[in-house]
C-alpha cells in the first residue's frame, strides 16, 4: 500500500467515489466511512496530503462514532497508516499499523500483509533491522495461512533489502520456488517486482 502508484490512486478514488455516491443515498454509514478512508488514501497518492489525510481522519471519526461491530477496524487504521506514510508521516503511520496488527491474531488472514506493511514502515522509519525482521514473520505466517501472494510479497521485500543492504540474499531461492508457484497474471504489480528482483540477484 505504501507503494500505492497514481495509476492505482486515480483508480481507488473513483470506486471510492462511487461507493460514498451510493452509501450516502441508501444511508449507509459504515459504507461511507470505508469510503471516505479509501478515497483519502488515494488522494494522499495523489500527493495531495493534506485532504487526504483530513479525509481519512474524517472516515476513522465517522466508524468510531457506531454502534456497529468493529469488524473493519484492523483494515482501518491499515489504510490510515497507508495515508500516513504516503502524506510524509512514517513515524505517526507506525504507532497507527501496531495498533491494527494488535486487533489481529497470527492465524487471522490480514496478519502477513499486515506485518509486510510494518516492515515497509521501518524501513521507511531507517529501521533496517526491524524491517527485516517483520518481513521474515510475514513470509513464515503467510506460508503457514496459504497466502500466496502476501508469501511473494514479503520474499520479495526481504531478498531486496538483502540486497541493498549488502548482504548475501538468503531468502532468493525461497522467493524463486514462491514465484514459480504461480501459472497466471505473470504481469501483475507482484509478480513482476518479484521477476525483477530475481532477475537483478542473478546479476
Amino acid at each position: 500500500p505504501t507503494g500505492l502508484s497514481r495509476g492505482e490512486s486515480r483508480w481507488v478514488r473513483q470506486r471510492a467515489s462511487v461507493a460514498r455516491e451510493v452509501a450516502e443515498e441508501h444511508e449507509y454509514q459504515v459504507w461511507k466511512a470505508v469510503a471516505l478512508v479509501l478515497h483519502g488514501v488515494a488522494l494522499t497518492g495523489l500527493e495531495r496530503h493534506e485532504e487526504g489525510l483530513a479525509q481519512t481522519a474524517q472516515g476513522i471519526t465517522l466508524y468510531e462514532g457506531l454502534k456497529t461491530p468493529p469488524v473493519f477496524w484492523p483494515v482501518l487504521l491499515a489504510l490510515r497508516a497507508t495515508a500516513l506514510a504516503l502524506g510524509g508521516r512514517p513515524g505517526d503511520a507506525l504507532d497507527v499499523m501496531d495498533r491494527a496488527i494488535g486487533m489481529t491474531t497470527g492465524d487471522d488472514i490480514l496478519s502477513p500483509a499486515f506485518t509486510v506493511l510494518k516492515g515497509d514502515l521501518l524501513l521507511m522509519n531507517s529501521n533496517l533491522d526491524g524491517a527485516e525482521t517483520s518481513y521474515r514473520r510475514a513470509l513464515d505466517v503467510a506460508e503457514k495461512l496459504g497466502a500466496r501472494m502476501s508469501e511473494l510479497e514479503a520474499a520479495t521485500k526481504l531478498t531486496r533489502l538483502q540486497r541493498d543492504s549488502g548482504k548475501q540474499p538468503d531468502g532468493v531461492n525461497r522467493l524463486r520456488d514462491i514465484y514459480h508457484t504461480f501459472t497466471e497474471g505473470l504481469e501483475s504489480p507482484n509478480l513482476t517486482q518479484a521477476r525483477a528482483v530475481l532477475e537483478e540477484v542473478a546479476r
